[in-house]
Order: structure tokens, then C-alpha cells, then sequence
């Protein structure tokens, strides 16, 4: 089995994961926007839970989660979000 090449389909799946990885935080931003843009009202009603800190705070977790980034990196990060509270 070849690993490198155009006909390889461990290259293949290993290209497709490192795309999946990089695009989720993309994806997850995107479907918030639509959601908020053709669910008008109920964004409206939504609790204080939806503030940009929040949102940034999701999107670190899950960097954090994925393995982005380390312990350390991930409480630094926290801390100055947290801060602008």
C-alpha cells in the first residue's frame, strides 16, 4: 500500500480529516450567523448565554478539545475572555 501519492488513500483520508479539522470552527460560525439571520426571533429570546464572550469561549473549548491547543494556552485564553466580562 502507498502512502504518498496521488493514489493513495491513506493521503486521501489523512488530507480529509486535516480539511474537517481546519473548517469545523468555520462551519460553526457560519450556521450561528444563518441561524441568527432566518431565526430572528428566536435569537431575540435567546438567554444572556449568546454574548460574543460566550461564543469565544464555545470556540475555545472546542479548539482546546480538538487538541489546538495545549492546557496552558487554553487557561490563558480563558482568563482574558473571562476578564472582559
Amino acid at each position: 500500500m502507498e502512502v504518498t501519492g496521488g493514489n493513495s488513500d491513506a493521503a486521501v483520508v489523512v488530507a480529509l480529516f486535516f480539511i474537517a479539522t481546519l473548517f469545523t470552527p468555520v462551519r460553526l460560525r457560519l450556521q450561528r450567523f444563518v441561524d441568527r439571520r432566518f431565526q430572528p426571533a428566536r435569537a431575540a429570546h435567546a438567554p444572556h448565554s449568546t454574548s460574543p464572550v460566550a461564543h469565544l469561549l464555545r470556540d475555545l473549548k472546542q479548539l482546546h478539545d480538538e487538541g489546538v491547543l495545549d492546557d496552558g494556552e487554553f487557561a490563558e485564553k480563558k482568563r482574558e475572555l473571562l476578564a472582559r466580562l
